[in-house]
């Protein structure tokens, strides 16, 4: 029916147009960012998937650099323990060699000077080891007294010397029980418990405790070689501390191959939900590109078609002429 008031046809087109407009910006907008996501009107649940999936990859990729960040201060500890471990040897060798007759009072007193040194720089070692500003090692933060009970062998008597460890005079009677003070025992070691974030959510960690390595925290801080018999309990206390060094170093050495074995596994976790997340939010360019050539002919097509329908109503002219 010729009208002129209504021209369904170019409605009809403009409306086809407006529809295509839409595409071809959306086509275009994908190639331009790289995004198939790039509002959230685009794909709502996509939307969400991917922000999840990007919080993961984000969460992994720093829980990697924790790891390494974790791997790097426990080998600044082990190293610190290496050269405390390399003192403790020399401190036990410096106590056989004060254990033996041949050395006078001022001989031993010579070696005890050393002795004492190694003691004050093993303190220093573990006080000033630190990693981003932060003590490495634990504490110690309170020592008290303590008496031990011992009782005298027949083989003991009138001999001293050292008896379960302890220092114990001469001339003691078999079947004697006495106390002896035992010196400044560590009651109160606060071990430094490191908390390494291993993962991309909360409670995802590893944690290893170090212990003070100082010459109390090793329990040898009272120890001189001055004497045979002292000499003789310093070895015995230098074999305990030279075993917590080992069994410390041994922990930590486990420690850092889980974290290394930890960032490994977030590291694969991480390259595989970024390629799920690329699936979701990234452009696809053989897609977009094709969507935005159809979209152009199209929109050709229908900007020919609405001119072609804005002319029909000049048609009704050849009826009134």
């Amino acid at each position: 029916m010729p009208v002129i008031n209504t021209n369904v046809s170019a409605q009809l087109a403009q409306d086809a147009l407006k529809v295509n407009s839409k595409t071809m910006s959306t086509a275009m907008q994908q190639l331009a960012t790289g995004n198939r996501i790039n509002q959230a009107k685009d794909d709502a649940a996509g939307l969400s998937i991917g922000q999840n999936m990007t919080s993961q990859v984000r969460g992994l990729n720093q829980a990697v650099r924790n790891v390494n960040d974790g791997i790097n201060l426990l080998q600044t500890a082990d190293g610190a323990l290496v050269e405390t471990s390399n003192m403790l040897q020399r401190m036990r060798e410096l106590a056989v060699q004060s254990s033996n007759a041949t050395n006078s009072p001022s001989q031993r007193s010579y070696l005890d000077n050393e002795f004492q040194t190694l003691k004050v720089e093993i303190t220093r070692i573990s006080s000033n080891t630190s990693w981003n500003n932060a003590n490495v090692f634990g504490t110690t933060s309170g020592l008290t007294s303590a008496a031990v009970t011992i009782s005298a062998l027949a083989s003991d008597i009138a001999s001293g010397g050292i008896i379960n460890g302890m220092i114990v005079p001469n001339g003691l009677l078999a079947g004697v029980s006495i106390a002896v003070n035992s010196g400044l025992v560590n009651t109160n070691l606060v071990p430094n418990t490191l908390k390494f974030q291993a993962g991309m959510n909360a409670g995802q960690t590893i944690d290893v405790s170090l212990n003070a390595m100082d010459a109390t925290g090793l329990s040898i801080d009272a120890d001189a070689i001055t004497s045979f018999a002292n000499s003789q309990a310093a070895i015995t206390h230098l074999d305990v501390a030279i075993e917590r060094v080992n069994s410390a170093r041994s922990t930590m050495g486990a420690t850092m191959n889980q974290l290394s074995y930890s960032a490994d596994n977030m590291t694969n976790i991480s390259t595989n939900i970024a390629a799920s997340r690329s699936t979701v939010m990234d452009t696809d360019y053989a897609t977009a590109s094709a969507q935005l050539s159809k979209s152009q002919i199209i929109q050709q097509a229908a900007t020919a078609m609405l001119a072609q329908a804005n002319q029909q109503p000049q048609s009704v002219l050849s009826l009134i002429k």
